[in-house]
């Protein structure tokens, strides 16, 4: 199963404030990591760290599985770099948006 390490900057209210978006992908992230932890307890075969399931012998809800943790996984890559970008935008355009409306 992928891991990846705890997010090294959590976002604190200057982040919701400029980019109100991330605390929601922030929160999509969580429940992505839930999902394929989850799945990978129903399916302990999926631990085996690469190794594709043979969807000519594997019941459905294993190779459906798979497709689903592989997806996700996918997915928190880019919401990683989603944020990664944002972060670096607000830091090269500066920190505040005067037009902000809160």
């Amino acid at each position: 199963m992928m891991t990846r390490p705890t997010r090294p900057n959590p976002l604190d209210w200057s982040d919701v404030a400029e980019a109100p978006e991330l605390a929601t992908l922030t929160g999509t992230d969580t429940l992505l990591e839930i999902a394929i932890t989850a799945l990978v307890a129903a399916h302990p075969e999926l631990d085996r760290g690469g190794a594709l399931v043979d969807v000519q012998r594997a019941p459905a809800s294993l190779w459906l599985a798979e497709i689903i943790v592989d997806a996700a996984a996918t997915l928190r890559v880019y919401l990683d770099r989603y944020e990664v970008a944002v972060r670096n935008e607000r830091h090269l355009c500066g920190a505040r948006n005067d037009d902000t409306p809160w």
